[in-house]
């Protein structure tokens, strides 16, 4: 997945499963969260997250959030952990000539293990 326009933000809070409340250089603004999952193991107050900024200027919301930086125990540098949900058929689709079905097969049982850990 390739990502334009991308900025970093803090994590404030999220009053619901399709947004979120984000510090962006002292402003505060509503971002689109695409992963309507609970992700509270992720989405902790003053977390640094990553997001992306729409071309689309008729959008309630000019943000995505597509990251969120994760303390890692024993690591020295945290690692960006993306939080987008329903990408694993573009993924899929963008690298079909390197996998064959056996391989897709394989990908679709892994995001629906990663939907189910951060739903659960």
């Amino acid at each position: 997945m390739k990502y334009r326009n991308i900025i970093l933000g803090k994590f404030i809070d999220r009053p619901n499963r399709f947004i979120a409340h984000v510090d962006i250089d002292g402003c505060v603004k509503t971002v689109h969260v695409k992963n309507t999952g609970r992700c509270k193991e992720l989405l902790l107050p003053e977390a640094r997250v990553v997001l992306e900024k729409s071309d689309n200027p008729n959008r309630k919301t000019a943000y995505d959030l597509i990251a969120v930086y994760k303390e890692k125990l024993g690591k020295a540098k945290p690692s960006a952990v993306e939080i987008l949900k329903a990408y694993k058929d573009e993924i899929i689709q963008s690298h079909k000539h390197k996998y064959n079905k056996t391989h897709c097969s394989i990908i679709k049982i892994i995001f629906k293990i990663i939907r189910f850990i951060f739903s659960s």
